[in-house]
């Protein structure tokens, strides 16, 4: 994910650009070369890394949303580059790793308190989709982080109560 400029955490993407013809694959990574200055030489999305599309038809707003494994060795090139993108600075503040585990300790840190945070649009829904079809984690500990996120969520509620 990646820390957006509005301080909530999303995903990179855009706009179609109504001038030039272009796909919303082509468009999506445009984007991410413009966002994380992503190679598309070395990484680039295909039309089946595509996970859902979210319609607001109050809003007539379309979004698709993709997800592309890559190696670790990738990734982490990817989010050294990322700070020498063309949009770093102004739309994206860097790369953020989800913690893809809960802390047995308190059963609360990680994925759970990582849920929290302030999201750009449906992004953590996207997220949530994705952990579950790419089986990022097994579907128990990702229903587990979410009652976990929920009980958290309760906590913090009762403690701005409280004040």
């Amino acid at each position: 994910m990646q820390m957006r400029s509005e301080g909530n955490l999303g995903f990179g993407g855009g706009l179609l650009d109504s001038e030039v013809t272009e796909s919303v694959v082509d468009c999506l990574n445009r984007e991410y070369q413009e966002e994380l200055n992503l190679d598309l030489e070395k990484c680039k999305f295909k039309q089946e890394d595509h996970i859902m599309t979210a319609v607001n038809h109050k809003l007539k707003f379309v979004t698709h949303f993709y997800a592309h494994e890559v190696s670790n060795e990738s990734f982490y090139e990817i989010e050294k580059d990322s700070v020498n993108a063309s949009h770093w600075g102004t739309e994206t503040f860097g790369i953020v790793r989800v913690p893809l585990f809960v802390v047995d300790s308190d059963k609360f840190r990680g994925l759970p308190v990582f849920l929290a945070n302030c999201f750009a649009g449906c992004a953590r829904e996207q997220l949530m989709e994705t952990i579950k079809r790419k089986q990022l984690i097994p579907l128990e500990d990702l229903q587990f982080a979410c009652k976990r996120f929920k009980d958290y969520m309760a906590v913090q509620s009762l403690c701005k109560a409280k004040k």
